[in-house]
């Protein structure tokens, strides 16, 4: 079971001329995507996801690190066209996936309203690296300009 009660979101929202990147800094040990499970109840099959708890309550604490950064969304997606998402994980233990972790934060960035489908990223750049005390994952958001 994935606890989020042991971590903390910081944001920082920096304008350029290019948009509005976000910065996350979220202490606490990186979650990675659980497999799906099927269980069967009375009148059928329910497919559920093991790691939704944890995703809504992190979704819960970006969505309150965002608004003490003076970012009101207000339900809409900060970020409507195309974006590349630079992810660093500090694990503890390496054996985690990075695919899953990214997956993992992906959805939990769609859920706290940051974009509104994870199908506007259109650029990963990811890293998994050990983490010497505590686990730690960097978000950095930023809008794509095709040309």
């Amino acid at each position: 079971m994935n606890n989020v009660c042991d971590h903390t979101v910081e944001a920082l929202i920096a304008t350029d001329s290019k948009g509005c990147p976000v910065y996350l800094d979220i202490s606490g040990e990186p979650i990675a995507q659980g497999r799906h499970r099927l269980r069967q109840i009375a009148n059928g099959w329910w497919f559920y996801n093991p790691s939704g708890q944890a995703s809504n309550g992190l979704a819960t604490k970006i969505g309150r690190a965002l608004q003490e950064a003076g970012v009101f969304p207000d339900g809409l997606p900060l970020f409507l066209s195309p974006v590349m998402v630079r992810l660093t994980f500090g694990v503890r233990n390496i054996s985690k996936d990075l695919d899953n972790m990214i997956k993992f934060i992906l959805g939990t960035l769609q859920f706290a309203t940051i974009f509104g489908n994870d199908r506007i990223v259109c650029k990963i750049v990811a890293e998994k690296v050990l983490a010497t005390a505590t686990g730690f994952t960097n978000i950095e958001v930023l809008e794509v300009y095709f040309i």
